[in-house]
């Protein structure tokens, strides 16, 4: 690996490796782009859940992705839509928030460890439309009385309370390309997410991403690997918590844009 930056007359010092090309179609999602190649590796492993050993390949996560992004859709989520997910990391956590941005709608993560008083703080500033979150933190948010998608896998079917991800998220779904004309038409410069910094100099304040930032970041993180790794065969162990930025966009979208599998 070169161990030297230039440092140009313009007084900025830049890597000796070329400047990156990012997608020229500003009509291409992140979504579009992490299945750009599905064709190749739709059978190959994307994520495994270290506990169970339960694994999900790409083509499996992209049939999941778009059955949540229809429910969410049935449920009069929109583009633009703000939608909250507070959970633990899991192998559903990528499906939700995947399948959120795939519609244009925006989605806000938060962190399962908060209290009642900063979700209902985050809630108040993002003002989601709908919650996705894990039968564990149902109390937390109740009391906000928002329609809430419980992210299990369970049978038990959907209730008064909330609606089950497992009773739409492994039906059989077609082949209609995430570009269908059921879907929103999401380009590069559309919101993505709302993430919040840490506030360790004041209050937590919303961050808002692009389709466009996710995927430079993506590229920005990983280009080294095609240096140092070649061929996408890796592992990546996600110990990071999906809520946050390193989590969700340097392990998480970053590693499975490149066909890399993800633990």
């Amino acid at each position: 690996m070169p161990s030297q930056l230039i440092y140009g007359n313009d007084g900025i010092y830049r890597s000796p490796r070329p400047p990156l090309s990012l997608p020229q179609d500003p009509k291409i999602s992140m979504i579009q782009y992490l299945f750009r190649n599905l064709p190749s590796i739709s059978h190959l492993t994307a994520l495994v859940d270290a506990e169970t050993g339960h694994t999900t390949t790409f083509s499996v996560l992209r049939t999941q992705v778009l059955n949540f992004s229809k429910a969410l859709l049935d449920l009069n989520i929109s583009k633009n839509d703000v939608v909250l997910i507070i959970s633990a990391n899991s192998l559903l956590f990528p499906v939700a928030f995947f399948a959120v941005v795939a519609i244009g709608a925006i989605a806000t993560t938060a962190n399962p460890l908060y209290t009642t008083a900063e979700i209902s703080k985050q809630v108040k500033d993002s003002d989601p439309k709908l919650i996705i979150t894990i039968p564990p933190l149902y109390d937390k948010i109740k009391h906000l009385n928002l329609p809430c998608i419980m992210l299990t896998n369970s049978k038990t079917p959907s209730n008064s309370k909330w609606y089950n991800s497992s009773d739409f998220i492994n039906k059989t779904s077609s082949n209609a390309l995430l570009s269908d004309s059921d879907f929103p038409p999401v380009h590069q410069d559309d919101p993505a997410a709302i993430l919040y910094s840490s506030g360790t100099t004041g209050t937590s304040k919303g961050v808002v991403l692009s389709h466009k930032n996710f995927i430079a970041t993506s590229m920005m993180v990983t280009s080294d690997q095609d240096h140092a790794y070649g061929e996408a065969k890796n592992v990546f162990l996600c110990f990071l918590p999906m809520f946050h930025i390193s989590g969700l966009v340097a392990v998480l979208f970053a590693q499975l844009q490149r066909g890399t599998r993800w633990w």
